[in-house]
């Protein structure tokens, strides 16, 4: 390996460039079995894995305007009454320890199930429910990964 190849080696250590990862979500419902599917494109350097993972996260922010609230000296103010729940975390491996070679692409597919109690997405009037799902690669460094994507679940 030469000097280049060491600085892009190091390069995607540090920023997660060592792959371009992608997700799909098929049929989100809280009731049936969740198709998902990873997809990775390996940039310029072998890299290994240590495991594909996706996490699932959903969170509950409710905003209620003009709320009467006093203040310390006893005045009634109105205010912006906000809170944030997270409902529910979850991860899952989707596949263990493997080497990816330069220039390759892969896929894993897999089905997940939410808790019996998940609620689905649902934006009201002053609440909001939402779905998120993450996945990665888990490398050396900063990992590879698809962001945060939010998914409607039914």
């Amino acid at each position: 390996m030469g000097l280049w190849d060491s600085l892009k080696a190091v390069s995607n250590l540090v920023t997660g460039g060592g792959a371009k990862v992608t997700l799909e979500v098929i049929a989100p419902s809280v009731r049936e079995p969740i198709q998902v599917t990873i997809r990775a494109e390996v940039g310029d350097s072998d890299l290994n894995v240590r495991r594909v993972y996706l996490m699932v996260r959903a969170e509950e922010d409710v905003e209620i305007p003009d709320v009467p609230m006093a203040d310390e000296d006893g005045t009634i103010i109105r205010q912006e009454l906000e809170r944030e729940t997270e409902t529910c975390r979850l991860s899952f491996d989707i596949a263990g320890e493997i080497e990816l070679p330069a220039g390759s692409s892969h896929e894993w597919q897999a089905q997940i199930e939410l808790p019996v109690n998940a609620q689905p997405t649902y934006k009201g009037r002053y609440a909001e429910h939402e779905w998120k799902f993450f996945a990665g690669l888990d490398t050396f460094g900063n990992d590879p990964d698809s962001g945060w994507m939010e998914i409607i679940i039914q």
